[in-house]
């Protein structure tokens, strides 16, 4: 007779949570049995199985979102066009993060997490920007966070350096990289304004405490995107977070005021050179 478990063994060998099954279990991802007690109990077969779906379990990735919206509701395509990467659902892996950046905005007292489990398996392609050169995490800035009100001599210089370090995030299903702020996005304005250096650029990059982002690009993974939680932050707990914010952004400023004026090669110089020397 086979051997049943209960589900947060079950949840613990998968490595997801309780809920992740009961999801599975109404939508047919997971076979279960009832007790006499109508509790919930997973055959040893079903762990078998999917542990032997490719790997899938390991495949699945517990996602954070910060947001004022008491009823927020991510679907594909949506999103701002002019945020790190265009559109798409911004998370971290780090709930801690996600408290921040939820606490982040003036005139409210509360805030949410959502918690997502995102499973990976059989998700392609996937756009991971830590394994290239930062100028390319730039390229990716300048085409989706630039000043609609710019020279016609610097949007050239962007269209040029977009070029140069093509990359297009809207072919890719997810993306992860670094989390710009609004004092990236006017840095970046300044390297393309011959304001500021390359060099400066790499410095404010290593001084700035870039948070680190997950974001869900594509219709697949948006589908393979599940809410699986949510809580709410308020009272105290809000201004804590609220306050961390706050202190994080100040000393990443007075940080990044002492590298705005050092020398080095300018975007016109980048251009000039084909990419060559950076």
């Amino acid at each position: 007779m086979e051997k049943h478990i209960t589900m947060a063994k079950a949840a613990e060998l998968l490595g997801v949570t309780t809920k992740t099954l009961r999801i599975w279990d109404a939508t047919g991802k997971l076979k279960t049995v009832r007790t006499p007690g109508n509790q919930r109990r997973v055959p040893e077969s079903e762990i078998s199985r999917l542990l032997g779906a490719g790997g899938s379990m390991n495949n699945i990735r517990r996602l954070y979102h910060g947001s004022p919206n008491p009823d927020f509701r991510p679907y594909y395509g949506g999103g701002k066009d002019y945020h790190d990467y265009g559109k798409g659902l911004y998370c971290t892996e780090h709930p801690e993060s996600a408290k921040e950046w939820a606490c982040q905005h003036d005139g409210i007292t509360e805030s949410y997490v959502y918690v997502y489990e995102l499973d990976m398996s059989e998700l392609d392609p996937v756009l991971d920007l830590y394994k290239y050169e930062p100028v390319y995490w730039l390229s990716a800035l300048a085409r989706y966070r630039f000043d609609l009100k710019e020279s016609r001599a610097r949007r050239e210089r962007r269209e040029q350096f977009m070029e140069l370090f093509p990359i297009n995030c809207d072919s890719y299903e997810l993306i992860e990289g670094w989390r710009a702020d609004d004092r990236y996005f006017a840095y970046l304005s300044a390297f393309l304004g011959m304001d500021m250096s390359y060099e400066a650029i790499m410095q404010a990059i290593k001084l700035g405490d870039l948070g680190r982002q997950v974001v869900v690009k594509g219709e697949r993974a948006y589908s393979k995107n599940r809410q699986v939680d949510k809580y709410v932050i308020s009272g105290e707990e809000y201004f804590k977070y609220r306050k961390l914010y706050i202190k994080r952004d100040s000393n990443a400023r007075d940080s990044l005021k002492q590298v705005r004026d050092i020398p080095g090669i300018m975007v016109d110089e980048i251009i000039r050179n084909g990419g060559v020397g950076i």
